[in-house]
């Protein structure tokens, strides 16, 4: 039967993937449009990147590598949430500790950093903590997408921290007409189950709201890991405690020039890998719950000149327990952050050619506090706080319609620390119609997060805090080629290097045997890739990407959790009048885990099935990941025993969406 399955599934590939290659076929190229100027390419709205210069850019003229994801495409490949997205994504890989999912990004994931060298941002909004700079991007809710922005490289000079590798942007569905809700329900395997509600309205021509809540739980799978197989820990196996629950509410109110953006996120997460050394198969929960306020006014000073202001709150409230080997009473810990801020953005056409875009941002950490205690011992009860300044300058300068240049700089100065500068420029030149070269050099920091700066407790944590610690930053240089072959395939290439110096390591003090953070890492990285990307409409589209990347570190040495080939390949295509069907495909090669061994290569396989809309009001989809069931493995980080992590076998996720 399994067999079956798997040969009817070639067959059902082969259909997509065929029928995608005749249309092409048989298609002319009609692209005869020449480009007048590099701000005169026709798009659609979707495809503009504001992310890259922070205002609305085409892709060609972007200077950054760049990818945008559409919610077409998300509803296409049945993606689930941000890890699904970016693990199909040229340069980026995945890995998942069965608590949180982990980014890679051309070659560089240290173990167990959170994502703390990714800035995510929502339309706009820092979604990074401002104590640990973590994202989780396993638990992001991506049905109210309008689209995702990937800005490749450093972003630090428009963003300031935390923009190393890459810049992501997730961009809300905009407010429509439409006010009868849109219901999602969805079921899966370890009873995954979820509901989403969509409502958005515009009243009239100057007042529009939108609202989207989501609600998830998963009772999660039973483990096994054999480092924990002897009697007093039942044999190596997790029993219920793999759970995850999660709820968020987005809203947004806008009116004339002004709007008001809110979103509210709670999770809950079980803990099955006994990390730090703490009890296996004994309950261990880590909570989240945070919130932000943001209001932004953007008027239109005059026909070349324009203003955005914001004003911002941000709260988190997170958490855990930890039920050591060694003491009586669980270790709790818990971090509270309030966090407010503005930015003011001026955008100046100063000639028809010219474009020079200014700005400060202000963020005062006002209540950071920190907490170990067991019972009624207090091990830390902190207070941290900090207060940012930024300035930042770009100039955008066209010589003519071929040729644009583009210079930028800021400065981050966290008071009684450190100022940080980082500058970027490019040049961005189509010497003929579907060409477009880009020659890229930028530099990025990241400072210490105030776990790392501040951090100290010599009983149970054994760690002290490191005054000397500075910011880590990374120095890159990229060439790309965009080149659109016809009016349906493009394509990208390009190379890069990559240089990171003070990277932020936690080392034992052979002295006092106490951990700490010290400025340690250097790492070496040389990388090329290439993407094709097929789109026909409604007909069917497709990708091809690949990835070569070579990071070593200060000795030569291949870095840890770094796959030095990446292949990805995708293609969606119509089966019958109603139905659609989506298949990709990851490859990567094996992985050097922090042990020195190597993980297994990957293959990673999900097929979509969905449905055009059902009397205007339906739509079913049925996705099912690991399509041939292969075991995944990926590293794991410092605070696990376990050298690898096994990934889910084969599962599924049953989708219908009903418009009242």
């Amino acid at each position: 039967m399994k067999r079956r399955i798997i040969n009817l599934t070639y067959i059902l590939i082969l259909l997509l993937g065929s029928s995608s290659i005749l249309n092409a076929q048989v298609e002319e190229d009609s692209l005869v449009t020449e480009i007048d100027s590099l701000l005169s390419l026709e798009v659609m709205p979707e495809e503009f990147i504001n992310s890259a210069s922070k205002y609305d850019q085409t892709p060609e003229e972007a200077p950054s590598a760049i990818s945008i994801i559409t919610a077409k495409e998300i509803e296409a490949y049945g993606y689930q949430n941000l890890s699904d997205i970016l693990n199909n994504q040229r340069g980026f890989y995945i890995s998942n500790d069965r608590v949180f999912d982990y980014v890679g990004v051309r070659g560089f994931r240290r173990g167990s950093d959170h994502n703390n060298r990714i800035l995510l941002l929502f339309n706009g909004h820092r979604l990074n903590t401002y104590q640990t700079d973590y994202i989780g991007i396993n638990k992001i809710d991506i049905s109210n997408l309008e689209r995702v922005e990937i800005v490749r490289g450093p972003g630090s000079t428009l963003y300031g921290n935390n923009a190393v590798h890459a810049v992501i942007n997730l961009i809300p569905k905009k407010n429509t007409d439409s006010y009868l809700p849109s219901l999602t329900l969805k079921y899966g395997s370890y009873n995954n189950r979820s509901l989403g509600l969509i409502t958005t309205k515009k009243l009239n021509k100057n007042l529009s709201f939108s609202i989207y809540g989501n609600y998830k739980e998963i009772d999660g799978e039973d483990l096994y890991f054999k480092e924990f197989d002897t009697p007093e820990n039942n044999n190596g196996m997790a029993i219920n405690q793999n759970a995850l629950l999660y709820k968020s509410l987005i809203g947004n109110i806008k009116y004339k020039q002004f709007s008001l953006s809110g979103m509210l996120n709670q999770s809950k997460r079980h803990v099955p890998t006994a990390p730090y050394n703490t009890k296996f198969n004994a309950t261990q929960i880590n909570y989240s719950n945070s919130s932000f306020l943001d209001f932004v006014w953007s008027p239109s000073l005059t026909y070349n000149k324009f203003l955005i202001l914001k004003l911002s709150y941000d709260y988190e409230n997170y958490g855990g327990n930890l039920p050591f080997k060694f003491i009586p009473d669980d270790v709790l810990f818990n971090g509270e952050v309030s966090t407010i801020g503005t930015e003011v953005q001026f955008v100046w056409d100063i000639f028809q050619n010219n474009r020079i875009i200014t700005g400060m941002e202000y963020k005062n950490n006002f209540n950071s506090k920190y907490k170990y205690s067991s019972g009624d011992i207090k091990f830390v009860d902190d207070i941290w706080s900090y207060k940012l300044f930024s300035l930042f300058f770009q100039n955008e300068y066209q010589f003519n319609s071929n040729l644009s240049i583009y210079f930028g700089l800021r400065s981050d100065s966290f008071f009684g620390q450190e100022t940080a500068f980082n500058p970027r420029a490019g040049i961005v030149y189509s010497p003929f119609t579907k060409h477009t070269f880009k020659l890229l050099y930028g530099k990025s920091f990241r400072a210490p997060n105030m776990i790392e700066r501040n951090l100290e407790e010599k009983n149970i944590v054994r760690i002290k805090r490191n005054e000397n610690l500075t910011s880590e930053y990374i120095t890159t240089a990229e060439l790309i080629w965009d080149y659109k072959i016809t009016n349906k395939i493009s394509s990208t290439f390009s190379v890069y290097n990559y240089n990171m110096e003070g990277l932020i390591d936690q080392v034992l003090d052979p002295v006092d045997d106490l951990l700490q953070y010290v400025n340690l890492g250097v790492v070496r990285a040389n990388g090329a890739e290439i993407e094709l990307n097929y789109k026909n409409g409604n007909n069917g589209s497709g990708y091809f990407r690949y990835s070569y990347q070579l990071a070593n570190n200060k000795a030569g040495a291949h870095l840890t959790n770094s796959p030095e080939h990446l292949l990805k390949l995708g293609v969606t295509n119509k089966i019958f009048s109603l139905l659609n069907g989506a298949f990709d495909l990851v490859y990567e090669t094996k992985r050097k885990t922090i042990y020195n061994i190597y993980t297994r290569p990957i293959l990673l396989a999900d097929l979509n099935l969905y449905t055009e809309p059902i009397f205007n009001h339906f739509k079913i989809s049925l996705k099912i990941k690991n399509l041939f069931n292969k075991t995944i493995k990926y590293p794991g980080g410092y605070e696990l025993i376990q050298k690898s992590i096994v990934q889910p076998y084969r599962n599924y996720i049953f989708t219908i969406s009903f418009e009242l």
